[in-house]
């Protein structure tokens, strides 16, 4: 019975703690062609989460599902793959979900910069975004 209860006090809109909150892309800047964002778990029991893109065929994710053990973090690998000059100045999104069993008990919204070299001072406001999709991956043998 106790379990039962510590599940149903977990908060169904709980913060969610991920850094950096903002990625810079620069495509004549290799060493921003691939960014980590730290998934932290402050929380007393383990969390699961998911990685969503509303623009998923410019990106890679490794690894878009995982969990983070109580008290620990986790890094997760973004790359950008297509570096096309149609979408230079262009802000993406990522939603990052957070899940204590199968309930989604929080999220946060990372937003992603493609600039080109003119612009690199400069941040275009932010667009609002209709849907994310899940990030698909293929594997090359």
């Amino acid at each position: 019975m106790k379990s039962r209860i510590a599940k149903s006090t977990v908060a169904k809109n709980l913060p969610v703690f991920v850094f950096p909150e903002e990625l810079n892309f620069i495509p004549k800047d290799q060493r921003t062609h691939k960014q980590v964002l730290t998934i932290y778990n402050p929380y007393e029991f383990e969390i699961s989460f998911q990685v969503l893109s509303n623009a998923p065929v410019r990106y890679t994710v490794p690894n878009p599902r995982g969990t983070v053990k109580e008290h620990c973090c986790v890094d997760i690998v973004i790359k950008h793959k297509h570096f096309e000059e149609s979408c230079f100045n262009t802000t993406d999104k990522f939603k990052v979900e957070v899940y204590h069993g199968a309930k989604l008990i929080g999220s946060k919204v990372i937003v992603s910069h493609l600039k080109n070299e003119d612009n690199l001072s400069e941040v275009q406001s932010l667009v609002k975004f209709t849907y994310f999709t899940k990030l698909h991956f293929v594997v090359h043998k």
